[in-house]
């Protein structure tokens, strides 16, 4: 039958049942702890759930758990990081201990420096 012996055809839907009754369980064990934390990683879940797992004979690593989560649509997507510039704030200008505008930084001729760049005395 379809080139494959009755024995392989009937070993393989075991092992198809097992491993949907892991990903049940898995699901069961992610879901609560998603619930308290919506956003955290699966490194953290991985960590907070490998216990129950050797409990319930699930032998699955960390790359497998990215996987299985990634197939169920359950990683947490990144959040974007934005471009933030040395100078993002113009009217933040600090010479000598006295904070100053834009337009009266580029009329004095001593040189200027951004607050964040002083080291707090």
């Amino acid at each position: 039958m379809f080139g494959i012996s009755r024995q392989a055809y009937h070993k393989r839907l075991k092992k198809i049942e097992k491993l949907q009754e892991q990903r049940a369980v898995i699901l069961d064990l992610i879901k609560p702890v998603r619930k308290k934390m919506h956003r955290i990683g699966t490194i953290k879940i991985y960590d907070i759930i490998k216990n129950d797992m050797t409990e319930n004979n699930i032998k699955m690593g960390r790359d497998k758990l990215f996987d299985f989560l990634r197939f169920e649509r359950m990683l947490v997507p990144k959040k974007k990081n934005y471009n933030l510039k040395w100078l993002s704030n113009p009217e933040n200008i600090l010479i000598e201990n006295s904070f100053i505008t834009r337009i009266e930084a580029f009329n004095t001729a001593p040189p200027f420096t951004h607050r964040c760049s002083l080291k707090t005395r």
